[in-house]
């Protein structure tokens, strides 16, 4: 994959991970001082940091969550749209034919996917991995590059889910220990810059528990599989 599909799906994720942490290195920034100022670039610069850092967990985790996805769905999106059961006839056999044509790969008739229903995932499975290396053209197949960024998106973010909320609850931690310190007159912390920063991370926590579903993810999945197998009609795609 390239680097482009890398930044777009995984920084994305990152960003949102640690944007509480962001949310109140920014929020206790105080520049009253030149040194105030260096000590304040010198937190975004390491909170920066971090993104890069969790980067590289976003993929592995966004392949693992995929996999279960894919088993609590009964199949990807992709492999489902291609099997014959659940399926008018008549509109499976066209999007056979025209998949066909362009993999090169004989799919099975109805009654092959009914004798070994395990057998005919494998094929549609190598059919959709061809696809997928057919259609790497940005510029020849823009819808399915642009559909696979969101769905790779939405597929990281929900696995990144656990991470996120953890993340959240530890700043929303850190804030409330700050404003316990601040009452004992033990430290002095802006309120509204505590304010801030426990309703950034607050606000956070919630989307990730109440918006990165299943739920969230499954419609990128069905646009993704919808742009992908529309490529076979598409005049270039066996070029």
């Amino acid at each position: 994959m390239d680097h482009s599909y890398e930044r777009a799906t995984q920084f994305g994720p990152a960003m949102t991970v640690l944007a509480p942490v962001t949310i109140v290195a920014l929020a206790l920034i105080r520049t009253d001082s030149a040194e105030d100022l260096i000590r304040s670039g010198v937190g975004v610069v390491v909170t920066a940091g971090l993104h890069l850092i969790v980067m590289r967990t976003v993929r592995d985790r966004g392949g693992v969550v995929q996999e279960r996805l894919w088993r609590d769905w009964g199949g990807s999106p992709t492999v489902q749209r291609l099997r014959w059961s659940g399926h008018p006839a008549r509109a499976v056999e066209r999007l056979h034919r025209r998949v066909h044509s362009m993999t090169g790969v004989a799919l099975p008739t109805a009654d092959e996917e009914v004798d070994d229903p395990a057998g005919a995932d494998d094929v549609y499975e190598d059919a959709i991995a061809r696809m997928r290396e057919m259609t790497r053209d940005h510029s020849r197949f823009p819808r399915v590059y642009s559909e696979l960024v969101q769905y790779g998106t939405a597929r990281n973010l929900y696995g990144m889910r656990p991470t996120g909320l953890s993340v959240a609850a530890a700043v929303l931690a850190f804030v409330a220990v700050l404003a316990a310190l601040t009452v004992l007159q033990a430290l002095a912390v802006n309120w509204w810059s505590l304010g801030i920063a426990g309703t950034g991370a607050l606000t956070l926590g919630a989307v990730w528990l109440l918006r990165i579903t299943p739920a969230y993810v499954r419609p990128a999945a069905d646009r993704y599989a919808d742009a992908l197998l529309g490529a076979a009609n598409e005049p270039t795609a066996t070029t």
